[in-house]
């Protein structure tokens, strides 16, 4: 199984955290808060550091941002007439592992890549509203990259 496949998986491990969003609004945890809070990052650094599969799984999501860095962006592009939902989910990949290498190595290269994808997705024409789904992942590709990037955002 490729390991770049458990980026859900190892995100999972600290996805649902009761501290990271408080009930009411006014009271919110600083950004990143979706999916992944920074109260967590370390834990999750320091289980990568003690880990042997952990760090295996890490060094292969970073491998993959790599990748990314030569590819394209997403862009508007419905060839069945119908759906944009594999742009929206090629958003989805490059904004997690881009962002993921940010947050794991600081490396600005994969800071700069993720806000190139958001930057592309945003500037399309639509999200192709009339499949919910295609509209719901590229919102979900820019919200995560928002929130994890917010930090160092402009």
């Amino acid at each position: 199984m490729r390991a770049d496949r458990w980026l859900v998986g190892l995100i999972g491990v600290v996805a649902w955290w009761p501290s990271a969003i408080a009930a009411d609004a006014g009271d919110l945890k600083p950004h990143p808060r979706l999916w992944w809070p920074a109260s967590a990052e370390e834990q999750v650094k320091a289980r990568i550091a003690a880990d042997p599969l952990a760090k295996e799984m890490n060094q292969a999501l970073v491998q993959r941002a790599d990748k990314i860095l030569g590819e394209r962006t997403c862009r508007y592009e419905i060839p069945d007439g119908k759906r944009l939902l594999a742009q929206s989910r090629l958003a989805i990949f490059h904004v997690t592992h881009t962002a993921w290498a940010w947050r794991m190595t600081g490396e600005r290269k994969y800071f700069e890549r993720c806000v190139a994808e958001l930057d592309a997705a945003c500037g399309l024409k639509d999200w192709n509203p009339k499949h919910f789904l295609d509209t719901a992942e590229m919102a979900t590709a820019v919200a995560t990259g928002y929130d994890w990037l917010w930090p160092n955002l402009s």
